[in-house]
């Protein structure tokens, strides 16, 4: 028996997953179905970091337009820009960035992970 998610609550964000609903301070939000699906997973999984390559093969689906790491800044920018009081200061999604060193010459670059 799985246990059905009625709302879940991100500060001033509600998101309400049986009717696929986002209210922000109780007003709806209308995210893109992309958009939703980003912050349905995100908020699904509290506290987890993921990497952007985990995020892209999450909501890829073979029936759709093909997401890469640029578009995926984008919607992510979007998302913000919705349901975040200040989205350059964002307190729902947030980007951490950390050195990865890179393979082909241990300098490192800059990776950034995405988390809620």
């Amino acid at each position: 028996e799985s246990k059905e998610i009625r709302q879940i609550i991100l500060g001033n964000l509600v998101i309400e997953p049986k009717e696929a609903k986002v209210l922000k301070n109780n007003q709806e939000v209308f995210l893109t179905n992309m958009e939703y699906k980003i912050l349905l997973m995100l908020a699904t999984h509290p506290k987890t970091i993921f990497t952007r390559e985990e995020i892209l093969a999450n909501i890829w689906d073979v029936n759709e337009i093909y997401v890469n790491d640029i578009t995926l800044t984008v919607y992510i920018k979007r998302l913000r820009e919705k349901i975040e009081d200040d989205a350059k200061e964002p307190k729902i999604i947030k980007t951490i960035n950390s050195m990865i060193p890179n393979v082909y010459n241990n300098t490192g670059n800059q990776k950034s992970k995405i988390i809620i």
